[in-house]
């Protein structure tokens, strides 16, 4: 099929109003918002950080190439992405993502009343857990609480992205756009035409999670903010926009991008993943913030058939991924049928195979669960990833080094490390989960020691570093050595001791599982436990110890060479300068002690020092004793 476009230059009348209707959309006032949007979560991303030296020029730059309708995409950075599984993402620069949060919002306005309920993906208010929540639903609603019986059509469109018609696309974009252009209200000052309305909305706009719908869908209602004047989409505001789009679409993204990474990781990748490849006229680049509303417009016509052809109640879709439910095997083998034929002559898609069909009580495979009618679990290949991560990152940075176990926690390793725990966190939290971490706590030392256990809502604290508003150092110290039962209860394991518990701890339970209190850390650090806990604090250019821990070392250790210190809070301790740290942490390993040392890492915003747990020592098992699984070759 030619790649054609048709012309979207439409001329006015009023040549003036053309231009002001150019200016409400591209101005400098709604580039600035783009921006704002654009790097919420990227500040500190370099491409943001370089954008944001000169970003009145570039934004100014790009307001004048929009009103002229000179702008042009730039070359995006190709990369490799291998989870889930092997994708090809084209990352468009930062001064292109900012031109997408212009455009997009605007788009978005227009095509939500025409969007199905059941779209999950990329829509404002939706996501992966609320379409597996509904999904659940859906499945409580076919089988009747179990009272009946229920099947489940699980369909995946083959090399999606790669196959989008962009002709086709830009076809369906403005239609919309030419014939909702009355109707599309811009909800912002400054944008579009006015035309009066009443004031107020009317009765009845439910609760705040409607809050979109009622402020953006509704034609008579204005937005908060404006009184009685409603945003509109004018026929001159409809070209701006569709030229727009039609520079976005023309060209393939893939050609004159910039490779980044291993070639060898290129080349593993099949030929018809990468963009490059795809025919003229086809495909849409992955990691686009248009890419995904794009995909959304494009499979709006499978949508539509579904509902009103097919007459399916029970249909969920999330970007290519879509579900169907009925009571019977044949109702949902001839849909399968029907909505192939469909996509291979409307869209030109096809399915990437037969598809799966399940019964409901079995559950399904969809967006990293497998939802049941009543309850979610993580699926087994999520939970493999996630410990092979954990395995890696301990395998890295858990080492043994002169007869005692080294955990040495570098900026560059602990906040990959943060966030990786708490994306898995964040998911698992959703499903039924408590088995889940118990295991991969007993599993991973270095997991149950540096974050806190799981709470209700599945969030895991890291116990590395104390909240923003503790600044000063006596409450610092105390925060820490709260965290010692956390960070040494493993060490008996490790060396084969046998676990101590302190006095009042419920039975059959470890140090490692209670909260941290500070009844609990004065009792670890006490005269019975077996692995006394060392905490070096970095005090400017010397490391600190105080309480308990003083007073043991000075029983434990008369040569120990350091000089008395007074702390207002903390009372009298022991110091050192900061260079005999070596010498330290081996009289700990000659005194069979664990050593925690806490460095210093710049500044808080309200003054005080940002102290972060920086390495953990501990001993290793004795010759004859059992040794913990960390003790194995990693690389083996």
């Amino acid at each position: 099929m030619p790649w054609r476009f048709a012309s979207c230059a439409g001329e006015s009348d009023d040549p003036s109003r053309a231009g002001a209707a150019q200016e409400e959309l591209f101005g400098f006032a709604a580039l600035w918002r783009a921006y704002l949007a654009c790097r919420r979560g990227k500040r500190r991303s370099a491409s943001a950080q370089r954008h944001a030296q000169q970003v009145f020029d570039h934004l100014l730059g790009t307001a004048q190439a929009l009103q002229s309708r000179q702008w042009r995409p730039s070359a995006a950075t190709c990369f490799i992405v291998t989870r889930p599984k092997a994708r090809e993402i084209l990352a468009a620069p930062f001064g292109d993502r900012v031109v997408h949060h212009l455009l997009v919002p605007r788009l978005e306005r227009c095509f939500e009343p025409v969007f199905i309920f059941d779209a999950w993906s990329n829509r404002r208010g939706k996501g992966i857990h609320g379409a597996a929540q509904r999904l659940r639903g859906f499945m409580q609603a076919q089988t009747g609480n179990g009272a009946r019986p229920g099947f489940a059509l699980q369909l995946d469109i083959a090399n999606f992205f790669n196959r989008i018609d962009r002709a086709r696309l830009y076809a369906l974009t403005e239609r919309r756009l030419r014939a909702d252009s009355v109707l599309l209200r811009l909800t912002r000052a400054g944008e579009g035409a006015v035309s009066p309305s009443p004031a107020g909305g009317g009765k009845g706009w439910g609760p705040p999670r409607r809050r979109w719908k009622r402020d953006c869908l509704h034609p008579n209602h204005p937005p908060a903010g404006e009184g009685g004047n409603s945003r509109r989409l004018s026929p001159d505001q409809a070209d701006h926009l569709l030229w727009l789009t039609r520079r976005l679409l023309t060209g393939n993204a893939a050609q004159g991008a910039r490779l980044q990474g291993d070639a060898a990781r290129f080349a593993r990748l099949p030929a018809h993943k990468r963009l490059v490849n795809a025919p003229a006229g086809v495909g849409l680049p992955i990691g686009n913030l248009t890419s995904q509303f794009f995909a959304n417009v494009y499979l709006n016509e499978l949508d539509q058939f579904v509902k009103h052809d097919l007459k399916c109640r029970h249909y969920l879709r999330y970007v290519d991924d879509f579900v169907l439910l009925a009571p019977d095997v044949q109702t949902l083998e001839c849909w399968r049928a029907r909505i192939a034929q469909f996509l291979h002559d409307k869209l030109g898609l096809a399915l990437r195979d037969a598809g799966r069909i399940v019964p409901v009580a079995d559950g399904v495979d969809f967006l990293g669960y497998r939802v049941r009618a009543t309850h979610l679990v993580s699926r087994p290949r999520v939970q493999g990833h996630a410990r092979q991560a954990l395995h890696d990152w301990q395998a890295r940075w858990l080492r043994q080094v002169g007869g005692a176990w080294v955990l040495d926690l570098p900026e560059a390793a602990r906040q990959p490390l943060a966030a990786r725990v708490a994306s898995y966190a964040a998911h698992w939290r959703h499903a039924r989960h408590e088995r889940l971490w118990q295991r991969l706590r007993t599993r991973f030392v270095c997991l149950r020691a540096l974050f806190a256990p799981p709470d209700a809502a599945g969030a895991c604290a890291p116990l590395w570093q104390p909240p923003p508003t503790l600044a000063r150092l006596p409450e610092q110290w105390r925060w820490f050595a709260a965290q010692g039962p956390h960070w040494f209860a493993d060490a008996a394991v490790v060396t084969g001791r046998k676990p101590f518990a302190p006095a009042g701890a419920p039975a059959g339970r470890r140090v490692g599982d209670l909260s941290p209190t500070r009844a609990a850390a004065s009792r670890f650090v006490g005269d019975k436990s077996p692995t006394p806990l060392w905490l070096l604090l970095q005090v400017g250019n010397a490391l600190e110890t105080h309480g308990p821990h003083a007073r043991r070392l000075a029983a434990a250790w008369p040569g120990h060479g350091g000089q008395p210190v007074w702390r207002r809070g903390l009372g009298w301790g022991l110091a050192w300068p900061l260079g005999q740290r070596t010498c330290l942490f081996a009289a700990a390993r000659r005194l069979g002690w664990a050593v925690a040392w806490v460095a210093e890492e710049g500044h808080l915003r309200h003054g005080g020092k940002r102290r972060v747990l920086r390495q953990l020592r501990w001993p290793a098992a004795p010759p004859g004793q059992a040794a913990h699984p960390l003790s194995i070759d990693f690389d083996a």
